[in-house]
């Protein structure tokens, strides 16, 4: 298991819900937007250059990146008290969702993610 690090000073992930058509890595804002067992999950963190990250986006539980789709990777973000695993987006060439920004990271050999703008 990996655990990597946005140089947080303080993370949360909060479990908002599922039901919906948006696909894993997309953002959402309630329980009804994520597809499949996807479910809305709330990331808030700051970035090492002091900025604030803090956003939903749908996502799923994972042991490894082989339970997640496509080139996802599956970390817990420093910081995250319950040290919740989910599968998170690495950057792809054409960019990440929309109101996701890609996010370099420590701690972890996955390079940058698409995490909450």
């Amino acid at each position: 298991m990996r655990v990597a690090s946005v140089r947080l000073a303080c993370a949360a992930i909060v479990l908002v819900g599922c039901g919906g058509d948006v696909p894993t890595y997309g953002p959402c804002d309630d329980a009804r937007d994520c597809a499949g067992d996807d479910r809305c999950y709330r990331l808030r963190f700051d970035r090492s250059d002091g900025s604030e990250g803090d956003g939903k986006l749908c996502s799923r539980p994972c042991a490894n990146d082989d339970d997640c789709p496509g080139e996802g990777a599956c970390l817990a973000l420093a910081g995250d008290v319950g040290e919740t695993f989910l599968c998170l987006e690495r950057c792809p060439e054409l960019g990440c969702f929309e109101g996701l920004a890609c996010t370099p990271v420590t701690g972890a050999d996955v390079g940058p993610l698409c995490l909450p703008d």
